[in-house]
């Protein structure tokens, strides 16, 4: 009798444990599977900056560098993540919806060593997509200060690591800079993501199927709409590229 009561005591603390753990169990793989996604999506961004690199150096067959270029260099590099026509946004509702809720943003930077171990940014440009799905049809602009959304600093006559840490450039020489990040806000979210009353972050955890993490955003310190940023620096083929921005 005593033995029998003795069983059922300890099948009842299994039962309670089990009842215990489970719920920790599975927030645990819900968090490692979100830290998974996290990787990958800077693990993609940071390719994403390669194959850019890579087409640039190669797509005008030695002549300078156009702008019309950049687009087409950024449209082929986003391929990878962004399959067909996907990285165009759709205007299924009055804003500017995306089927996967997000776009790539890429950021392209023109820097020269100066004398004393000193750099100076030149020019900025940054190309995204638009709806016109011919990549000629992007939208580009340029900047002459810091992006807010951006993890390299404007600077003139300064330390390469001011603007960006790991960048180092001799006298004479010119370095490109090429930053890929994922924008998210709530007027990129597809309609099945889609809710007014979503804040930033939830609309960047449901953008990327993330269940608890919030992925951090890029910029210094600043309320931002990018993530995952991936840098790439390189020096260009001779001829690509001028001081004066494309």
């Amino acid at each position: 009798m005593v033995s029998r009561h003795r069983e059922e005591l300890s099948r009842g603390s299994i039962l309670i444990e089990f009842a215990v753990c489970m719920p920790i169990l599975i927030i645990l793989l819900f968090y490692i599977n979100d830290l998974v996604r996290i990787k990958r999506y800077y693990a993609q961004t940071e390719y994403m900056a390669q194959q850019f690199a890579n087409i640039i150096q190669n797509i005008s067959n030695g002549q300078r560098i156009t702008i019309s270029h950049i687009k087409y260099a950024g449209a082929l590099s986003w391929l990878s993540l962004y399959p067909g026509k996907t990285m165009y946004h759709t205007d299924t509702r009055s804003d500017r919806s995306h089927e996967l809720s997000s776009y790539p943003w890429q950021i392209i930077y023109y820097v020269e060593g100066l004398s004393g171990g000193k750099a100076s940014v030149k020019w900025v440009r940054y190309v995204h997509p638009e709806k016109n799905t011919v990549p000629d049809k992007m939208n580009s602009n340029y900047k002459t200060s810091d992006m807010y959304n951006s993890n390299v600093r404007w600077g003139t006559n300064v330390e390469p690591s001011s603007i960006y840490p790991t960048l180092r450039i001799n006298e004479g020489e010119a370095k490109i800079i090429i930053e890929c990040q994922l924008c998210v806000m709530p007027s990129t979210m597809s309609t099945a993501d889609y809710n007014p009353s979503d804040d930033q972050s939830t609309c960047a955890k449901k953008a990327f199927r993330l269940k608890f993490l919030t992925p951090k955003t890029s910029g210094p310190g600043a309320e931002s709409d990018r993530y995952f940023s991936s840098i790439v620096i390189f020096r260009p083929k001779d001829g690509l590229f001028t001081s004066t921005r494309p």
